[in-house]
C-alpha cells in the first residue's frame, strides 16, 4: 500500500512524493519518466538521540574500594612472607615467629582497627619499593586513624573482648615503624614510636593473665610476640615480667614448647642481670654489694648451662645443611625451612652473645676494683665462646638478605646485625675477624638492608641509646658506606 510505512514496496523516492511506483530496478520506471534519481528500495535509517544509562552491574564505589584494598593487603603478603607464600607447615612457622601472621589475615576482615593497621604497612610497604609518595601517604592516613581509634578502644572496659585484634593491631604499628625508615628531619623519632608502641604492646600483654594466651589466636600471638619484648627490655634494661614461672608455663598448658620457645626462656631471663648489674653500685654496704655480685654471677652461670643444654637437644640438624659457614656461601634459593634454621641458630648465637659478653665481660670490669676475690670463669662453660658466636652470626646473616626471605628479613635481621655491630666495634680487636668484617659491610650496604639500617640510624641518633653508637654513615663516591668504629 503506497504511503504507509512498513508496508509499501515502492522506493523512497516514489514513497516521498505518493507515486505509484512499478518496482522496476535498479531504477523505477516513474523516476526515469521524471528524469529523477531513484532512491532505491533499501528502508531509510531514523537516527533517535538517547542517553546511555549506566549499568547495573559496575562496583560501587565502597566495594571498588574494598577490592582495591584486599589487592594492596595481598601484594603486601607477597612482599613479606618468605617466597611469596604463606610460611607452610605450623613447625616452621613457629620457628620462624610467623604464626601470628595467620591470625592478622584471618581478624583483619571483621576489625576495622586492624584492617586499617594492615593497609598501612601494606601501602607504605608498596609505596616505598614503587617510590610511589601518594600511596605512602595514604598508608601514613590510614596509621594515624588506627593509632586513634585504638587509643578509644582500649580506653573501653570491654577492651578486652577485642584484646587479640588490638595486639596484632599493636605489634603492626610496631613493624610500620620500623619498616617506614627514619623521618630526615627529626631522625630519633621513629625509635621512639618504635618503642612507645612495643612498650603498649607489652602493656596489652601483661594486662592478661597467662592463662589467657593458652589457646587460639591468643597464643599464637603470645608465642611470636616474645621475641620483641625481650628486645625492648634488654635495649632498656628493665627487668620482664615473662621471665616469671607463670608466664612460661601456663600458656603451654595445651601446647608443646618448640624449641623456639625454650630458646626465648632463656633471653627473657637477661634483662633482669642487667638490671641488677645497674643496681650493684648504688650499694653502700660492701658486704650486701658482693651478695648480690654473687646472685648475678650465679644466674648467669644457670644461663651458660642452659644455652649449652639448647645447643645439645634442639639445634636444627638443618642449620649447617643449606650454606657453608667455612666458605661464606649461600644457596641460590631459599626455603621457609632453611630460612627457620638460621633463624633459629642466629637466635642462638645473638643470646649467647649478649649473655656472654654484655653480661660477663661489663660485669667483671665492673667488679674489678672491688677488695673481693675475683670470680673465676673456670666455672663457665667452655663451649660456648662469643668470638665464635660472632663469627658464625655474621656468615649466616647473609642469608637474611636473600631475594626469597621477603621484606620478613626485618624479623629476623635487625636484633642480630645490632648486636653484631656492637660485639664488633666494642669486643673484638682491629685486626680480627677480617673476613667476617667484609661481609658484615658487605650486607649492611645492600639495597634490602636500607630499612634495617635507617631503623638502626634512628637508634643511634637517641641518646639514651648510646650502646648502640657504634656506627657512622658518611657519603663515599656519591653512595653510603657504612663504616664500623
Amino acid at each position: 500500500m503506497v504511503g504507509v510505512p512498513g508496508r509499501s514496496k515502492a522506493c523512497i523516492t516514489c514513497r516521498k512524493r505518493k507515486k505509484g511506483c512499478d518496482l522496476q530496478r535498479p531504477s523505477c520506471g516513474q523516476c526515469r519518466k521524471a528524469c529523477i534519481p531513484c532512491g532505491g528500495y533499501a528502508r531509510e535509517r531514523k537516527f533517535v538521540n538517547t542517553t546511555l544509562q549506566r549499568s547495573g552491574v559496575v562496583l560501587s564505589p565502597s566495594l571498588a574500594s574494598s577490592a582495591y584494598q584486599v589487592k594492596c593487603l595481598d601484594l603486601f603478603w607477597g612482599i613479606h612472607l618468605p617466597n611469596g607464600w604463606s610460611i607452610p607447615s605450623e613447625a616452621t612457622k613457629q620457628a620462624l615467629g610467623g604464626s601470628w601472621f595467620d591470625t592478622v589475615q584471618h581478624l583483619c576482615p571483621a576489625d576495622d582497627i586492624l584492617r586499617k593497621a594492615a593497609l598501612a604497612i601494606s601501602l607504605n610497604t608498596i609505596g616505598s619499593m614503587d617510590g610511589n609518595k601518594g600511596m605512602r601517604d595514604e598508608g601514613l592516613r590510614f596509621y594515624a586513624e588506627a593509632l586513634k581509634e585504638s587509643a578509644v578502644a582500649l580506653s573501653s572496659r570491654q577492651w578486652k573482648m577485642r584484646g587479640d585484634a588490638l595486639l596484632a593491631a599493636a605489634r603492626l604499628f610496631s613493624l610500620y615503624e620500623g619498616m617506614r625508615g627514619s623521618d630526615e628531619e627529626d631522625v630519633p623519632i621513629q625509635i621512639r614510636s618504635w618503642l612507645a608502641h612495643s612498650k603498649g604492646d607489652m602493656a596489652i600483654v601483661a594486662a592478661r593473665s597467662p592463662e589467657s594466651y593458652a589457646t587460639g589466636h591468643a597464643h599464637r600471638l603470645f608465642t611470636d610476640g616474645r621475641w620483641y619484648l625481650a628486645t625492648v627490655a634488654l635495649r632498656t634494661r628493665k627487668r620482664l615480667f615473662l621471665s616469671d614461672p607463670a608466664w612460661k608455663t601456663l600458656p603451654w598448658s595445651q601446647h608443646d614448647k618448640s624449641p623456639r620457645d625454650y630458646l626465648l626462656d632463656i633471653l627473657v631471663d637477661i634483662p633482669s642481670l642487667f638490671k641488677e648489674l645497674d643496681t650493684m653500685g648504688s650499694y653502700s654496704n660492701p658486704t650486701e654489694e658482693e651478695r648480690l655480685r654473687r646472685r648475678i654471677w650465679k644466674g648467669y652461670l644457670r644461663l651458660d648451662r642452659l644455652l649449652v643444654d639448647w645447643h645439645a637437644t634442639h639445634a636444627p640438624s638443618e642449620a649447617m645443611s643449606p650454606w657453608h659457614l667455612d666458605r661464606v656461601e649461600i644457596p641460590q634459593s631459599i626455603t621457609p625451612v632453611s630460612l627457620a634454621a638460621a633463624h633459629l641458630m642466629t637466635l642462638y648465637w645473638t643470646t649467647s652473645i649478649v649473655l656472654y659478653s654484655l653480661v660477663r665481660d661489663v660485669f667483671l670490669f665492673a667488679t674489678s676494683n672491688s677488695n673481693q676475690p675475683p670470680l673465676q670463669e673456670d666455672d663457665r662453660s667452655a663451649d660456648n665462646d662469643p668470638n665464635i658466636s660472632c663469627r658464625n652470626l655474621i656468615r649466616t646473616i647473609p642469608i637474611f638478605f636473600h631475594p626469597d626471605a621477603g621484606t620478613y628479613r626485618v624479623h629476623l635481621a635487625t636484633f642480630p646485625i645490632s648486636v653484631a655491630l656492637v660485639y664488633l666495634s666494642r669486643m673484638v680487636k682491629p685486626g680480627e675477624m677480617l673476613v667476617e668484617r667484609e661481609l658484615f659491610d658487605s650486607c649492611l650496604r645492600k639495597p634490602e638492608c636500607a630499612t634495617i639500617r635507617k631503623f638502626l640510624a634512628s637508634m643511634r641518633s637517641e641518646k639514651a641509646w648510646g650502646v648502640y653508637d657504634v656506627y657512622q654513615e658518611s657519603q663515599v663516591e656519591g653512595s653510603t658506606r657504612l663504616d664500623l668504629l
